[in-house]
């Protein structure tokens, strides 16, 4: 799931690493997420959060009572010294960005992948509970399910909607995910 709307969203800053806090909107989408998950009968055993405070916050809104771990292989992007800029000054740089944000100290695509996959991974086989909630963000939601797009009929939609959610399934005897389904919770 990705986190509710932020101020720097609404400005339209670069937020990768750094952070914001949520919008009056950001915490009503989480509610309604929440709400959501609650009308359909999907409780969560547990909870993941990047170590950024808007997942944090979200994850609160979302599941009130649910206790979650945060870990750093969760963060959005790290863009470098591109955080907390204008976006429209780094517009210029279409995806998958090559080596631009690790020029700026920065990440890039494979080493997103590589850290996004390893903690799914390790969350999935550490953790035995049927509904797992992990709130995170729009480029890790993209690259995560960029990985297991082959395997799926969902498509991805190109704007990422804040607490929109992505339905996984992990196959621990094969130890493969599956891409099942996009779900809005909200009207965005």
């Amino acid at each position: 799931m990705r986190h509710g709307e932020t101020w720097f969203n609404v400005k339209k800053i670069k937020q990768g690493f750094c952070d914001s806090p949520l919008t009056e909107n950001g915490i009503e989408q989480a509610i309604t997420a929440g709400k959501w998950f609650n009308q359909n009968n999907i409780l969560f055993g547990s909870g993941y959060t990047s170590e950024l405070n808007r997942t944090k916050n979200t994850i609160k809104y979302v599941a009130p009572n649910l206790g979650f771990k945060s870990f750093v292989e969760l963060n959005e992007w790290n863009f470098g010294s591109a955080e907390g800029d204008p976006a429209i000054k780094h517009e210029h740089i279409k995806f998958p960005f090559g080596n631009y944000f690790v020029e700026l100290g920065g990440e890039n695509q494979q080493q997103v992948r590589s850290r996004t996959k390893f903690i799914m991974n390790k969350i999935a086989e550490e953790d035995f509970n049927e509904n797992i909630l992990v709130v995170s963000h729009g480029r890790i939601l993209r690259e995560f399910s960029d990985l297991h797009l082959l395997n799926s009929k969902v498509e991805r939609p190109k704007n990422m909607f804040n607490c929109i959610v992505f339905k996984f399934e992990y196959e621990t005897t094969n130890k493969t995910w599956k891409f099942v389904e996009i779900i809005k919770t909200d009207t965005n």
